[in-house]
């Protein structure tokens, strides 16, 4: 059976680091904030993130701060939709919630059919003004 690897504890520092605050994202600056000296942190970072289960573990986070961070379409509707009916704003702010609202909903989108009954070939002779083959 193999062995589950764990997290060591300047790891999680890591994690923590690299996916959160003023070094999200910044695997210098988080294994610096894990502890390790800065002449090699920025090797330390690289070897960090290549080990799969950190690398998983930075995954799952950054999933979960993401999902965390991002409002669902109904939220975001239902804020515009607040925002565009509040006598309190400008006309100027509660049209322009009106307009992002419309954009979530599609409704300043053209939708144009193609049929596909014809080859690449006739539509480019077609654009070219040739009718013969």
């Amino acid at each position: 059976m193999p062995r589950r690897l764990s997290i060591t504890a300047r790891q999680q520092a890591f994690i923590d680091a690299y996916t959160s605050g003023e070094t999200l994202g910044n695997a210098t600056q988080a294994a610096i904030a894990a502890g390790t000296p800065p002449d090699s942190a920025a090797q330390q970072g690289y070897k960090w993130l290549r080990i799969p289960h950190v690398a998983a573990a930075v995954a799952e986070r950054q999933k979960l701060r993401t999902e965390a961070s991002v409002l669902e379409l109904k939220q975001m509707q239902k804020l515009l939709s607040d925002f565009a009916l509040d006598p309190a704003l400008a006309v100027r702010d509660r049209l322009a919630a009106m307009q992002l609202l419309g954009k979530t909903r599609g409704d300043f989108i053209s939708k144009i059919g193609l049929g596909l009954d014809e080859s690449l070939r006739d539509l480019v002779r077609e654009s070219m003004g040739a009718d013969e083959p």
